[in-house]
């Protein structure tokens, strides 16, 4: 179920958090320093989080019993996984 999401965020995730000459090449946009990320990178970090924040969603929702909630955060995460397989489809 996690295989898609997590292929292709590692690089993604590890390029926002290190440093480095690629970081600051990352941070040059002309003459000014300033973050310089193509908007499919952020798409991915936003999508990723996004992953990690349904997922704590399902967890705790679980853990405390919670049902109607739990149905209510599955059925939306669905509905944002397909909207995130239509955006992979698209980009492609």
């Amino acid at each position: 179920m996690l295989g898609p999401w997590l292929e292709d965020s590692t690089s993604i995730l590890h390029d926002f958090t290190h440093g480095g000459l690629e970081q600051l090449i990352r941070h040059k946009a002309g003459s000014d320093i300033r973050p310089n990320f193509p908007e499919s990178e952020v798409l991915q970090v936003v999508t990723l989080t996004t992953l990690i924040a349904f997922l704590t969603v399902l967890a705790v929702t679980q853990f405390l019993g919670l049902t109607a909630e739990y149905d209510s955060a599955i059925k939306l995460f669905e509905t944002y996984n397909q909207t995130y397989k239509h955006t992979k489809a698209a980009s492609a």
